[in-house]
């Protein structure tokens, strides 16, 4: 495997019918599947459905996704792994029925991803996995806006929070994208983001 995909849920998955890259595995970040506070799960949108029918899928989980309902998504799709953003020692101790806990081999990456670019967030941790784990260095990211576009699909969720806080989140990205520079990240983004980095590609 030498690229991979990494999907959020801001309204840059649109940008999936551009998409045109030779790749079998996406990591989701957080839930695709059914949950009650979005009224249309992702799965059940067309275009999400028809790209991820035919592929393997990792799912990130930050420790605040409810799983009560991830069963029907599961059987319906090819998912190889399912991690919430937990370890087994130092950090974020704890357990569960459904996902793993992160491999250990990105604690200490996840200590420092913590400390300087803490707003990067779940999306943070699948850069992560990515790379330590899975060996990538040609990573495609959709569905990340900085929360200055809406969500592609329509959340309850109030997250004027992060809102207020678009051009902070930005900072952190380009930060995490310099320290990792020998990483090729290509983002399809709505939002207004610029970066210089030789390593980023901003579609």
């Amino acid at each position: 495997m030498k690229n991979i995909i990494i999907l959020g849920r801001g309204d840059s998955l649109k940008k999936l019918t551009e998409f045109s890259e030779d790749i079998d595995t996406v990591i989701l970040v957080n839930e695709f599947w059914d949950v009650p506070y979005c009224p249309k799960s992702y799965y059940k949108d067309n275009l999400v459905h028809n790209f991820l029918k035919d592929k393997k899928i990792i799912l990130i989980c930050s420790i605040c996704c409810d799983l009560s309902k991830i069963d029907l998504f599961l059987n319906k799709y090819n998912v190889i792994a399912k991690y919430k953003t937990q370890f087994s020692k130092k950090i974020r101790i704890g357990t569960n029925n459904i996902c793993k806990l992160l491999p250990d081999e990105i604690i200490e990456p996840y200590i420092y991803l913590e400390k300087n670019f803490g707003y990067t967030g779940s999306m943070g941790c699948a850069i992560l996995y990515a790379r330590i784990i899975l060996k990538i260095n040609n990573i495609f990211i959709l569905g990340l806006d900085f929360y200055e576009k809406d969500y592609y699909l329509t959340n309850n969720y109030n997250y004027q929070c992060e809102i207020n806080k678009s051009e902070l989140i930005k900072k952190d990205w380009i930060k995490l994208f310099g320290y990792y520079k020998n990483t090729n990240f290509n983002i399809y983004t709505l939002a207004n983001f610029r970066c210089e980095l030789l390593n980023v590609n901003i579609l």
